[in-house]
């Protein structure tokens, strides 16, 4: 039997509920400690300037769900006819199956999701899909990595870039922490930087933060956690709720096979 008795989930909400609620298939407590929290950008005078030439762009890549559903003011203008036309002709991608399945929920016609889901999967996909990419827009949050920006910009030449969200860091009492975290707990991310973040949350307290085993969606993610000392880490290749489920699970089957 695994020692194993809690899963934390540390992504914003409402996407952790989703995570929670697909983890219930470990068997083990689910908790949450969302890192972060997702804030709208006010619409400027840039968003007028890309809803006025929406026809114009060939090529529209959303970087998460959140960018999606953040964005949809930018499109809200158009006629039913209108958003049956363009949204039929754009080349439209997104990173990793639920943002994917978000631009389908909206009427979006999306690539299918690149594999492994990751900057660097949407990177390869579109490198070897034989798409003629044109003129592109770039719907994204406030920071973050820069690789697909600066391929983008290399490669594409004619690139637009928007953020429609930024992420907030959250801050949490001691005692919070210390009671979510219990002794043998998994803890699943979806970026370098809210490890980060919650190793400086840890650093006033007295928990042994680099013993826990972590699941994390990329190899690049997997480097920051080595870096800031954690050596046991899980790759799920990707931040859906069934690929860090999965990884989860081989955690589990692995103490079984050792136990």
């Amino acid at each position: 039997m695994s020692r194993y008795e809690q899963i934390l989930v540390t992504r914003p909400l409402p996407q952790a509920q989703a995570m929670m609620d697909g983890l219930l298939a470990t068997g083990l407590k689910i908790s949450c400690l969302p890192l972060y929290k997702i804030r709208p950008l006010q619409p400027c005078a840039r968003w007028q300037r890309i809803k006025d030439n929406l026809q114009n762009y060939h090529t529209l890549i959303f970087i998460s769900q959140n960018a999606v559903e953040l964005s949809l003011p930018l499109f809200k203008h158009l006629t039913p006819g209108e958003k049956s036309a363009n949204f039929k002709n754009w080349i439209t991608w997104g990173i990793g199956r639920k943002t994917c399945e978000t631009l389908i929920k909206y009427g979006f016609n999306p690539e299918n999701p690149p594999q492994p889901e990751t900057t660097e999967g949407l990177i390869e996909s579109i490198k070897t899909s034989n798409i003629k990419t044109g003129k592109c827009l770039l719907i994204k949050g406030r920071g973050g990595r820069k690789d697909l920006e600066m391929w983008l910009k290399e490669t594409h030449k004619d690139v637009e870039i928007i953020s429609v969200y930024e992420r907030i860091p959250e801050s949490y009492p001691n005692n919070i922490i210390r009671n979510l975290l219990k002794p043998y707990s998994i803890i699943c991310f979806t970026s370098g930087e809210a490890i980060q973040h919650l190793v400086n949350l840890i650093n006033s307290t007295d928990i042994d933060i680099l013993r826990y085993p972590l699941v994390v969606p990329s190899k690049r993610v997997a480097l920051i956690g080595n870096r800031l000392g954690f050596r046991n880490l899980s790759i799920s290749e990707g931040a859906s709720v069934e690929s860090q489920t999965q990884a989860v699970l081989d955690i589990l089957r692995q103490e079984d096979t050792i136990s």
